[in-house]
């Protein structure tokens, strides 16, 4: 919710006091209304703590929103601001319904709109009403478009500033009217063309349930200085500047006033650009304001699909249900919308209504003709079946690569539907489509979710969403082509197939070979375990089995996963004999990440162009140019990294852990250059753009990587960590910043900063070596893809893994060579950049802050870290979640909950 700039002002000279101007005078300027991702049933009122971040546009992108939390319970009443900082989950409309009287709109403000709907401009304004059951929240809640009006396809589009009045105002002049309004958010005022064509009034055609969905916004000091943008799928079609409401009726506090359209709307082109099942609309109004962003779904007949996500789509349903049954007022109502007056429509109006019926009539038709089932004179293939106890069964290790932009993080977590797929999502269906693994209850076509028990699978990194990795590493056991013992085969069948257990466990008269433990103490551990009778070698039942190569004749499993897994996942290799006692998480003791970025970091501007900045910008970074990062400074930051520390401030806490022990040890920390070739972009080594004004720099753009070798990682510690370098990089914060927040004495509680972006970051390596081995050497025995006689066809062959590879790069490459060459045309057209001029602003520009993504975070006034809010200790954190699930403490919770929950023995405090 965007409040006025000159609230403070007017406070002053009014006498009338209220919750609202209480809360003006505390100085805040923008509130959402959101619920928090540690309480579902909580909703709150708060600040966002980014001064200048675009709400919706960030909770759409995925992207972590902390707010700072208010007392209050609506945005007319907030109250005062508290210390809790608490995540975005899920953003609301910034009024729930009942806070709202009515929705009064006004139409035709805008003459560009009045003349592609070929209506005359009205000399008074045009006002209609819409009911508060329009209101509806933004993404991830969808639109349902109404069952009845499909037929029509005219569901379409209106982006409007929104007004929220929050005092009573009655007959208020116009001189006055901005002293009553709340504040300004984004609007879509979504209609039905064809139900507001066929009459003369529109509360019918816009007054649908859900057609008001509204996004809380930012400051706004003239509304004359915002744009305003509609996109359809990422398609602009609004782009427009923005340019009579309480005569003789009462406007109360929550009213909300739409502003009207501008030119643009869906049903002005050719085609028409309504909105379908699937489509996404965002209404974007800048600066300042931001993004709402609305999904839209077809309506269905079925009454189970009521209690949809958005909350709204049982209502739509009792409302709309009595036209589609034809009730007695539905159906006079009907009527009356037959008797129109054609004669008085235009050429263009009458065309398209034939097109409408038309269609209609088609889909009549369509319903009452039966297409006979064509004739087919191939047989059925029955599916064979598969009987898994003829099998022998491997645990083997497997190493692979994904690029993670196009996935919702590598853990698979039952009961929570992602927009996209995990990585371990795509290996379960490989898996089994394989037919490698037999999980319980399960077809190899349609395995359902994800349930690895019986499968001794483990995983090394948990990577995040956005997050690829080069080396990621999983174990699991796995189909064998190794012969079972003859014995087995010819008895034990039967008395498999009567226990009816499905597992891959190993099979009674199967061969298994693993290495050495890496970890002496699990051999201590394990040395008074019965170990099973080794067959002999002159048994006959088991020669077959025994004279099986484990690699040369076994089943190719990278080549055979590789074909069933998406091109960006890939088995790089595969480990024949994991030593025992082998997890590919608790054996893992290192694990190397690396960072992507560029310098410079954004586009740089010639200097004699720039704003000059503004006059409290920090000393430390009035002499760098923005886009250039000083990697000397950042280099001196990562060092500080290495050694053991507490880590709690540069990580997320996850209370579920119960995790005490942020202390880790940090190997290798450094910042790398990475070579690359990127010719097209040498105009920003011209003198105009070099990090100083003295002379030109050289071999620029460059490509840098933050380079780290720990022990174990903290949840998103590393992105924490990328984010603190980039401040030090543009000389925001001095490298002792890092020092500062490792002192968990001085600062117990970490700093509401913002963690670096996701996709430039890479999961390098995991290393599994000998305990005790200072060298940290990978002990396990790793076969490539292509390694071994005659396979030299699966690493470089057609549609071979290097094939693949390729092809995905070439894609890639192509578009960063059209967008780099795109880049240099432009900047040689036109007059020379020294010719340039700008006229500087009055007021400075605001400091665009580096956060690894493709356009820097635009700060206003930066607030140096150590000044931010502090999050909750992590203490706190733990003991109120532990008393919400119902334990007395955290320590009780660790002592007994993870027993009584999971039945297994208490887990120790690691975070990874």
């Amino acid at each position: 919710m965007a409040l006025r700039g000159e609230a403070m002002e007017i406070i002053t000279k009014t006498n009338t006091s209220s919750p609202w101007e209480a809360f003006l005078k505390t100085g805040v300027l923008r509130l959402v209304r959101f619920v928090p991702r540690s309480d579902d049933s909580a909703i709150l009122i708060g600040q966002p703590v980014d001064e200048v971040l675009d709400v919706g546009a960030a909770v759409h992108a995925g992207k972590e929103v902390l707010v700072q939390v208010f007392s209050g319970a609506s945005v007319l009443e907030p109250g005062a601001p508290t210390d809790k900082v608490l995540t975005i989950k899920k953003l609301l409309s910034p009024l729930a319904q009942e806070e709202v009287g009515t929705i009064r709109c006004i139409g035709l403000n805008y003459a560009q709109h009045a003349r592609e709907a070929k209506m005359e401009l009205p000399t008074i304004p045009t006002l209609f009403l819409k009911p508060s059951t329009a209101l509806a929240d933004p993404w991830p809640a969808q639109y349902t478009i109404p069952k009845f009006s499909l037929h029509h396809d005219s569901a379409d589009y209106e982006s409007e500033l929104a007004i929220v009045i929050g005092r009573t105002a009655k007959d208020v002049s116009e001189a006055e009217a901005l002293d009553y309004v709340l504040g300004y958010t984004a609007a879509n005022d979504i209609s039905s063309r064809f139900d507001q064509f066929a009459q003369t009034q529109w509360c019918f055609s816009k007054g649908f349930d859900g057609s008001c969905p509204i996004v809380s916004t930012k400051l706004v000091p003239d509304t004359n200085a915002l744009r305003l943008r509609g996109l359809k799928n990422g398609k602009i079609l609004q782009n427009c500047g923005i340019n009579f409401c309480s005569q003789g009726t009462t406007l109360t506090p929550g009213t909300i006033i739409l502003t009207g359209t501008p030119a643009g709307v869906g049903f002005s082109f050719d085609p028409k650009e309504y909105l379908r099942d699937t489509d996404e609309f965002a209404v974007e109004i800048l600066p300042h304001i931001g993004t709402l962003v609305t999904q839209f779904v077809n309506g269905k007949n079925e009454s189970k699909n009521a209690g949809d996500s958005n909350g709204m789509k049982g209502l739509q349903l009792q409302i709309f249900r009595q036209i589609e049954n034809v009730s007695v007022p539905a159906k006079r109502m009907a009527e009356k919308q037959e008797k129109i007056d054609y004669m008085t429509w235009s050429n263009e109006k009458l065309i398209e209504r034939v097109t409408q019926l038309e269609l209609e009539l088609g889909s009549k038709n369509q319903s009452v003709m039966t297409t006979p089932p064509k004739k087919t004179y191939k047989k059925t293939r029955a599916a064979r079946f598969f009987d898994p106890s003829k099998y022998n069964t491997r645990l083997i290790a497997l190493k692979l690569a994904y690029l993670g932009k196009n996935y919702n993080g590598f853990e698979y977590h039952a009961g929570t539907e992602t927009p996209r797929p995990t990585i371990e999502e795509e290996l379960w269906k490989a898996l089994n489509k394989a037919r490698l693994i037999f999980p319980k209850d399960t077809h190899p076509l349609n395995p359902g979710n994800v349930n690895f028990e019986g499968c001794e699978y483990s995983k090394c990194g948990r990577t995040d969403k956005g997050v690829s990795a080069f080396g990621q590493v999983i174990a699991v056991r796995v189909r064998s082509n190794r012969p079972l013992a003859k014995k087995h085969q010819e008895e034990e069948i039967e008395e498999q197939e009567n226990r009816g257990s499905i597992n891959t466990y190993p099979q009674e008269g199967g061969i298994g070979i693993q290495a050495m433990p890496i970890t002496p103490s699990y051999s201590q551990k394990k040395a008074n375990i019965e170990k099973p009778p080794t067959p002999s070698i002159e048994d006959a039942d088991y020669e077959d089995s025994l004279n099986f190569d484990p690699v040369t004749d076994e089943i190719n499993y990278p080549s055979v996963l590789n074909r069933l897994l998406p091109p960006d996942i890939r088995i790089l290799a595969w480990c024949p004999f994991p030593p025992i006692g082998f997890s590919a998480r608790f054996s893992c003791r290192e694990r190397r990440y690396r960072y992507f970025f560029t310098q410079p970091a954004f586009a740089p501007i010639p200097h004699q162009l720039e704003q000059r900045k503004s006059s409290n910008t920090t000393l430390l970074n009035a002499d760098i140019k923005d886009g250039w990062l000083d990697i000397a400074a950042m280099r001196e930051a990562a060092r500080l990294f290495e050694g053991v520390h507490d880590f709690r401030n540069f990580c997320k806490v996850d209370p579920s852990k119960q995790i005490s022990n942020y202390e880790r040890k940090i190997y290798y920390s450094d910042i790398e250059e990475v070579q690359d070739q990127t010719g097209a972009l040498a105009y920003v080594n011209g003198s105009s753009f070099s990090p100083t004004s003295d002379a030109g720099s050289e071999g620029f753009p460059k490509i840098y990587s933050f380079t780290l070798h720990g022990s174990a990682f903290l949840w998103h510690q590393v992105r924490h960590m990328v984010a603190i370098l980039f401040l030090v990089a543009q000389r925001l914060e001095s490298p002792s910043i890092v020092s500062e927040l490792l002192d968990i004495e001085k600062n117990p509680r970490r700093p509401c900063y913002e963690m670096a972006t996701d996709t430039p970051l890479v999961l390098w390596e995991c290393i599994f070596p000998q305990e005790g081995d200072e060298t940290r050497t990978d002990a396990l025995h790793w076969v490539y893809v292509g390694d071994g006689p005659n396979n030299g066809e699966s690493k470089y062959g057609t549609a071979g893994l290097l094939d693949d590879l390729w092809e995905m790069w070439r894609e890639r490459k192509v578009d960063e060579v059209l967008a780099g060459t795109l880049l240099d045309v432009v900047a040689k057209q036109g007059q020379e950049v020294e010719s340039l001029s700008v006229k500087q602003r009055m007021r400075g520009r605001s400091q665009r802050v580096f956060d690894g993504d493709n356009t820097p975070r635009l700060q206003g006034v930066y607030t140096p870290v150590m000044r931010k809010p502090r999050m909750e200790s992590v203490h706190v954190v733990n003991e109120r979640y532990a008393v919400k699930r119902g334990f007395e403490d955290s320590e009780d919770m660790k002592n007994q909950g993870y027993r009584r929950l999971n039945g297994q023995a208490v887990v120790g405090n690691d975070g990874i």
